[in-house]
């Protein structure tokens, strides 16, 4: 699960800003790659420059699902349960309440998409 914040996808865009493409640019001006083949190397080294930003400038968490757990907890949910659990025991009032209402937003959610995998016939067989 990767960290959204602002500041992280802040450091992600100013990284992607500042990635040159010069190399290929003048490849294709000066006709010495052709168009198909430099826009295979553009998706190519586009894949492999946008996975390693993401993995360099947006840090990631590891959440362990468990099979005890219920089966609307998701990597989200556990991630902000915790959170919640955290801020109460140091006591801080606006985060708890701000943690709660993500929460519950992520577990409605989670919800309904569980709900719609649900069809009346399977509903009134059982």
């Amino acid at each position: 699960m990767y960290n959204h914040s602002p500041v992280h996808i802040g450091k992600l865009c100013k990284a992607l800003e500042n990635y040159s493409w010069t190399g290929l640019l003048l490849a294709i001006e000066h006709k010495t790659v052709h168009v198909n083949t430099a826009f295979a190397e553009f998706n190519a080294i586009a894949l492999n420059s946008a996975n390693y930003f993401v993995e360099k400038y947006i840090p990631s968490r590891t959440v362990c699902i468990m099979p005890k757990d219920p089966a609307f907890i998701t990597p989200a949910i556990k991630y902000y349960l915790r959170k919640r659990n955290i801020v109460m025991r140091k006591g801080f009032p606006g985060t708890w309440f701000l943690c709660l209402v993500i929460l519950l937003k992520l577990i409605i959610r989670q919800f309904w998409l569980n709900l719609r995998l649900v069809s009346p016939v399977s509903y009134q067989n059982s």
